[in-house]
């Protein structure tokens, strides 16, 4: 069981599905209309993304990417191919049905993503830019799962920000090792403690106030979550994906049940 959870996170389904999910939360929050192929196409994008963010840099920088994902792309070459391909068709069925706010949104998100990290180029990338890290994968985010919902409004759009900036920040936490060898900044490498405390406060603020003004009663268990995680020792790396990125999953599926 372990194997397969450990699997289900490297492959990249699991973020994948909470993006997916992401996108819904905010569609029906907005009472749009959409073709499913839309959200199949942010599952897609997502899939095919933090994919290229990882096996490329890996393959023409060798970059460190872990031991998981090195094992994951040597040993399921042919799955990681064949995902691949349904993903880009996938994605591809779905832009048909864009329109061109939709192509713009998306072309931003693409040019985000290959700035990221070393892909383009082996001397530059946004993930390279000190404190910067969680506000460019939280903007990102934000585009895919709310820019790319018809008629959304700037409140939605601020919230997706926010709760995907709060979720992005433990994971700096877990990096901050990596980003120090890497003379990256980050919240986490400079001010460690504070930036625990101060995001712990935070998540604390954005959950109540989901409470009160939302009405999003699934906050009640998702803030003692958070600051749980946030201070459980020891923590590996199945914990940070399933813990934190399962908050977004966990939001979505009380969401959509309830209403």
């Amino acid at each position: 069981m372990i194997k397969f959870f450990s699997f289900f996170v490297t492959s990249n389904l699991f973020i994948s599905l909470n993006a997916f999910c992401l996108y819904l939360l905010y569609a029906f929050k907005e009472k749009s209309n959409f073709f499913l192929s839309t959200p199949i196409l942010v599952f897609s994008i997502t899939y095919m993304g933090y994919h290229a963010l990882r096996f490329i840099p890996w393959k023409k920088y060798g970059q460190d990417i872990g031991a998981e994902t090195v094992d994951f792309y040597n040993n399921f070459k042919i799955l990681f191919s064949v995902s691949i391909l349904i993903a880009l068709a996938s994605f591809i069925y779905g832009v048909i049905e864009f329109n061109q706010n939709q192509y713009i949104v998306l072309i931003s998100i693409m040019v985000l993503g290959l700035l990221y990290e070393r892909i383009l180029t082996s001397s530059f990338s946004l993930r390279g830019i000190s404190y910067g890290k969680p506000f460019i994968i939280a903007f990102t985010w934000s585009l895919t799962c709310a820019g790319l919902v018809e008629d959304i409004t700037i409140s939605m759009f601020m919230d997706c920000f926010i709760f995907i900036f709060l979720l992005s920040i433990p994971f700096d936490i877990k990096d901050r090792t990596q980003d120090k060898k890497e003379n990256i900044k980050t919240f986490a490498t400079e001010y460690f403690f504070k930036t625990k405390l101060i995001s712990s406060a935070l998540f604390l603020i954005y959950g109540v106030y989901q409470c009160l003004e939302v009405r999003e009663y699934i906050f009640l268990i998702l803030i003692p979550l958070y600051l749980t995680l946030m201070y459980l020792p020891k923590k590996n790396n199945l914990t940070y994906y399933y813990g934190f990125d399962g908050i977004i999953l966990i939001r979505c599926l009380f969401y959509f049940f309830q209403n």
